[in-house]
């Protein structure tokens, strides 16, 4: 995917921070005794090198971007990585025990196919998908900079429902929801540095001269401002289990 291999070098600058939902699959890797992990859309392996002290058993990541593969094997961590596409996993039946997606379901133009595929590589265990809330993307405090920011984002994420219900549909059970909201600066030289580079995907599909104009304006905000201003980020965590 271009997209990524684009902003594959820098990544891991603005993209490595802590993740909310991490507890929750550890502790599902822990409960569950699973020893083969696939993570769809890998990117540069920060999720598995974040599980790495906590777990060991045999890691397995598929991206479509080449380029972040090979950040990802820079990182020496122990695992598989894969160039493929997510909708058509190269990987036989029930050969995993748990799978997880951050933050891909909104690159599919079809999530159904990732949920075929997921059934079908999972002997039994568990699913876990990270997304954007779609009420947090109507209010995400960048679209007083970039007016496109959430008419993008609103087409692009599923609903949550949606998940829930295609996840259902393809056989999972116990389906559950957990929303995370951590607090971030925002309105500081570091984050726009972060918007410079476009380190979300979000950013570089926003019209140029918008993109330019919500940056002067967003920094024009930043000189204004004295003081650290702090923001609810929120994500989704959806799982579902299966037999």
């Amino acid at each position: 995917m271009d997209l990524f291999n684009k902003c594959a070098e820098n990544y891991d600058q603005f993209r490595k921070g802590s993740t909310p939902y991490l507890f929750t699959i550890i502790s599902l890797l822990k409960r569950f005794k699973n020893r083969n992990i696939l993570d769809l859309g890998c990117g540069t392996g920060n999720l598995f090198l974040q599980l790495s002290p906590h777990w060991k058993g045999n890691y397995v990541g598929i991206d479509i971007s080449e380029k972040m593969l090979r950040k990802a094997q820079e990182k020496k961590i122990s695992a598989e990585w894969i160039y493929a596409d997510v909708r058509n996993i190269p990987c036989q039946d029930a050969s995993f025990d748990g799978i997880t997606g951050i933050y891909v379901l909104h690159l599919l133009d079809d999530i159904s196919r990732i949920l075929t595929e997921s059934r079908r590589i999972l002997k039994s265990g568990w699913v876990v998908f990270v997304s954007a809330p779609h009420h947090f993307i109507k209010n995400h405090p960048l679209n007083q900079f970039f007016p496109s920011f959430s008419k993008i984002d609103i087409q692009r994420f599923p609903e949550e429902e949606k998940i829930v219900d295609l996840l259902k549909g393809k056989g999972f059970y116990n389906i559950r929801r957990e929303y995370y909201i951590s607090v971030r600066d925002w309105l500081s030289e570091e984050y726009l540095e972060k918007i410079r580079s476009k380190f979300i995907s979000t950013l570089r599909l926003i019209p140029q001269d918008e993109f330019e104009e919500g940056l002067i304006k967003m920094q024009e905000e930043v000189s204004k401002s004295s003081y650290q201003k702090l923001i609810p980020w929120e994500s989704v965590l959806i799982m579902g289990f299966c037999d």
